[in-house]
């Protein structure tokens, strides 16, 4: 079962530019938002959950103490969700995922919404999808990603419903064939639900503020690994990493520069689950660099309340070095939700990639 963040808002800090500080899990449907992590190669199980209590009707409502601050989904209903029951045959598939925010009159707070969408069409390839077995692994490569699972019930011809639960990947993330099997059936009904009165409601954002981190310290060189410690399953990283990042120091003439990026990945030619570890690429560009200076020249936003979208960024660090040698390690400019402004990444893409290799992530820094 999934857990929940301590906030809708989603909150993450400079350190994770070359992978997320921690897992946030924000349990907006069966499976939650799942597969966060970096963790050290182990063995692989399969299993299938228990048959999925059979219940009165489809109620995309039942998990809805999953959407507030700090909430846990109730005991009774993880009790019922499961696997497809044998000899239940769907008429309909209902499928539950966050909705937008709808507003309580002028004064009150907007509240969550659900979005219910029943589909129609050949259920046999979801069942079969359905079917698939869920794998377990002791630790296990993963990639420092999430992703939101949405609810998922069955109904048949007496309108009994079941509440069904997505086979799952070692790593918490959802088989593809369950998704591709939805894709290929057609919505022939939506409606949007309101979670209940007694339920939480959503905190009223409160004004922009715009900011500009002090300038990034001056340092001997380039180190694409001093925020490794950030990696998933590891400690955080090092204040004085934090310390020393910030905004581009006046008068400051890059001559270089440099993207620091996390890759998990099996190496070519082996299948997963191939033991690997995690390295960073260290890719250095060329070019044209005042765009990129222009855009890291923005100011970056924060804003209390604001309610962001289920969705996790990860960022590569970005180094700057001059012609003396030294580089500065910068900070992106970030929205009200912590992602990146686009801007940056433009101008990255609007440079000339130079040289490039691969540094292994060491075990303890």
């Amino acid at each position: 079962m999934p857990t929940r963040a301590a906030s809708p808002v989603w909150r993450t800090t400079p350190a994770t530019r070359l992978a997320l500080l921690a897992c946030l899990a924000l349990g907006l449907g069966a499976g939650g938002l799942a597969g966060c992590g970096v963790l050290l190669p182990g063995r692989v199980t399969h299993y299938t959950p228990g048959p999925a209590a059979v219940q009165g009707a489809a109620d995309c409502l039942a998990t809805s103490s999953w959407h507030g601050p700090g909430m846990s989904p109730a005991p009774d209903v993880g009790a019922t969700l499961g696997s497809v029951p044998p000899g239940f045959v769907p008429v309909d598939a209902v499928l539950c995922s966050p909705g937008p925010p709808t507003a309580q009159g002028s004064t009150g707070p907007p509240r969550q919404t659900i979005l219910e969408q029943h589909l129609s069409g050949d259920y046999e390839p979801l069942l079969a999808a359905l079917e698939e077995h869920s794998d377990r692994q002791e630790g296990g490569v993963c990639p420092a990603m999430a992703e939101l699972i949405p609810d998922l019930w069955l109904v048949n011809a007496a309108g009994k419903a079941v509440h069904v639960q997505w086979p799952l990947t070692g790593c918490g993330f959802s088989k593809p064939g369950v998704r591709k099997a939805l894709d290929a059936l057609a919505v022939s009904s939506a409606r949007t639900l309101n979670l209940p009165a007694t339920g939480p409601g959503l905190p009223t954002p409160g004004p922009p503020v715009h900011y500009t981190p002090g300038p990034a310290a001056l340092q001997a060189g380039v180190d694409c690994l001093a925020s490794s410690m950030a990696l998933p399953a590891r400690d955080i990283p090092q204040p004085e990493v934090l310390d020393l990042m910030g905004s581009v120091p006046e008068g400051f003439v890059p001559v270089d520069v440099v993207e620091c990026s996390l890759h998990v990945g099996a190496p070519a030619g082996t299948s997963a689950p191939t033991p690997v570890a995690p390295t960073i690429v260290e890719r250095h560009f060329v070019g044209n660099y005042a765009p990129l200076l222009a855009a890291l020249a923005q100011q970056s936003e924060r804003r209390d309340g604001v309610v962001c979208e289920a969705s996790l960024e990860l960022i590569p660090d970005l180094w700057l070095v001059n012609a003396a040698g030294k580089a500065v390690h910068v900070q992106w400019p970030l929205d009200a939700c912590n992602k990146s402004k686009p801007e940056t990444a433009k101008a990255l893409a609007g440079l000339q990639p130079g040289a490039t290799r691969s540094l292994d992530v060491p075990a303890a820094r």
